[in-house]
């Protein structure tokens, strides 16, 4: 587990990545149903890939997006900010050593 928690420390050192986490403490969450990608354009509207056993289903309808939107927000509002993020990540690889 510390090699991927290592990992994880040395990709957010990307500058095309930020990684964010939810604190353990903060229970469940609006997203917490399922995984996605919500997809932002500068020239369009916001569309959500979701993906599924068999296929994969893109999402672009104001009504279905709003959802998505709604969880991201949640989501960035309670998560760690990048530099908090790896910290902890540091912490939890030292301790799994």
């Amino acid at each position: 587990m510390a090699d991927q928690l290592n990992h994880l420390i040395k990709v957010a050192a990307r500058p095309s990545i930020q990684l964010r986490v939810i604190p353990f403490d903060i229970g469940g969450h609006s997203a917490i149903n399922g995984s996605f990608v919500l997809l932002k354009f500068p020239d369009g509207r916001p569309v959500v890939h979701l993906e599924q056993l068999r296929s994969g289903l893109f999402v672009d309808q104001p009504i279905d997006v709003d959802p998505y939107l709604r969880a991201v927000a949640s989501l960035d509002a309670v998560a760690l900010d990048p530099m908090q993020s790896v910290r902890m990540i540091e912490h939890l690889a030292a301790s799994h050593k």
